[in-house]
């Protein structure tokens, strides 16, 4: 069983891959996937950089200037 997963996922894997190189599908995507794309970038840095700004010690502070003076004394 654990096979038949593996390699369905692996064809997933490699058909959402070849899809991007495969000259018979279009050569640019439509407006509608591509304007969404943009944000993509942003959303994904600030997912990684806000919680490191706003949890310290497992305790959640919305106050970022007195996260980042405690982090910046524990690195001192």
């Amino acid at each position: 069983m654990i096979w038949i997963v593996m390699i369905v996922a692996g064809l997933i894997t490699y058909s959402t891959r070849f899809s991007m190189f495969n000259k018979s599908i279009a050569e640019k995507m439509p407006k509608w996937v591509e304007v969404p794309l943009h944000y993509v970038p942003i959303a994904l840095l600030t997912a990684i950089i806000v919680p490191e700004i706003l949890i310290y010690e497992q305790n959640l502070s919305l106050s970022i200037f007195e996260n980042l003076l405690r982090i910046q004394s524990n690195s001192s």
